[in-house]
């Protein structure tokens, strides 16, 4: 065992570390500092994605010759199985909104559907865009940054709702 000034630090360190662990302790019901954050944070969005069939493994080049999503109910029946709730016009717009996010998913009036364009807003939306684009295995393409966007990486590209314009 230590002795001396040495000692003496490393037991007031520890004394000062657990103490603090002790104030920090979550109080039933107490925002996390976690939580804290996210509440902090304003909620996101992501406009005009391209959603494509294409394969992981294609790249810019096979955007314009990528095959068609499918027929036009097709799509709109399996977009709407990953998203229930979303309703589609008759002009192929699709949108579902709540109070705190909305998706938009636009097929046109073409059959077939050669590419859609989707756009969330919300942190809870960007989760249903994202499970719509895994749930059909197509690419997400972000024009404005000129490449793909995986799914789990959404929201590392969506802005908060705050953030300005970008500058044209």
């Amino acid at each position: 065992m230590a002795t001396g000034p040495l000692a003496v630090t490393i037991h007031d360190m520890s004394l000062l570390w657990f103490r603090r662990s002790r104030r920090q302790e979550a109080k039933p019901g107490a925002p996390q500092p976690e939580q804290k954050a996210a509440a902090a944070r304003p909620p996101l969005r992501i406009r005009g994605l391209l959603l494509l069939n294409l394969q992981p493994t294609d790249g810019l080049d096979q955007i314009e010759t990528a095959p068609p999503l499918g027929a036009r109910q097709s799509v709109i029946a399996a977009i709407q199985r990953a998203a229930p709730g979303l309703v589609f016009d008759a002009n192929g717009r699709g949108l579902l909104t709540a109070g705190d996010h909305r998706v938009t998913i636009e097929v046109g009036p073409a059959d077939p559907v050669h590419a859609a364009v989707a756009s969330a807003e919300g942190d809870r939306g960007v989760e249903i865009l994202k499970t719509v684009i895994q749930a059909q295995r197509w690419r997400a393409y972000a024009p404005r940054a000129g490449v793909f966007i995986e799914p789990d990486a959404l929201n590392l590209f969506a802005l908060p709702d705050a953030a300005p314009p970008a500058p044209r």
